[in-house]
């Protein structure tokens, strides 16, 4: 391990990677320019500084960022300190792989930390907001009453599990059918009933949730 202030050492970030001899499936390759974002990214961790990278397609760049995340949550667990990392991707495809993919592989391999998803309120079923809209509104009704009756069973309530309840949506009956800045605007609804509440209950429980930079737009 390298000085406490410059981080830690490419090479001792990815052993475990190393020693399990593949990520995400594929077989582990040497990549300096990976271990030069890696140590950066780990260096800006540890000093508390910020920092400004850019690496090509190829680099490696998701377990680049990711692993001195998930090291620095082991570092300060051992500290009994706290840490908690908001990592922000530019797309959903891109965020769903860290969620689906990669964060669940490196869990298997690192352990130890918790990980979460959080997306705006329009990606999540909002109840109330449907009941509203199916007021007087025949084609909705039908899927409003079909939601309630398995309400127990829609996983997070987002889109893709609605539709495998009620079969596929248009744009517009899902933003009938979801939460809405205006209409859900004072964060007052609990865990019990609200989706969007659940989720951001989970990303505060988590330390590491990832987001996309149109979360914060």
């Amino acid at each position: 391990m390298t000085n406490q202030t410059a981080g830690r050492q490419w090479k001792d970030l990815f052993r475990p990677v190393v020693e399990a001899g593949s990520i995400s499936g594929q077989a582990v390759a040497e990549r300096p320019q990976q271990a030069q974002l890696g140590e950066a990214i780990s260096r800006a961790l540890t000093e508390r500084t910020a920092l400004i990278a850019e690496a090509p397609t190829g680099t490696g760049k998701s377990a680049g960022a990711l692993i001195p995340v998930i090291d620095e949550v082991h570092q300060a667990a051992a500290a009994k300190k706290a840490f908690r990392a908001v990592v922000s991707t530019e797309t959903n495809s891109l965020q769903d792989q860290y969620i689906n993919k990669d964060l669940p592989y490196l869990h298997q391999i690192y352990g130890n930390f918790s990980f979460s998803i959080l997306k705006g309120r329009r990606h999540y079923l909002c109840l109330d907001h449907a009941r509203q809209n199916s007021r007087g509104n025949q084609a909705l009704i039908p899927i409003v009453s079909a939601l309630e009756r398995v309400l127990g069973s829609l996983g997070d309530g987002e889109r893709g599990d609605i539709e495998k309840r009620v079969g596929k949506l248009g744009d517009e009956q899902w933003s009938m059918l979801a939460g809405d800045k205006f209409f859900c605007n004072d964060n007052q609804c609990d865990t019990e009933g609200c989706f969007t509440a659940r989720a951001r209950a989970k990303a505060l429980a988590s330390d590491i949730v990832i987001v996309t930079t149109r979360f914060f737009r």
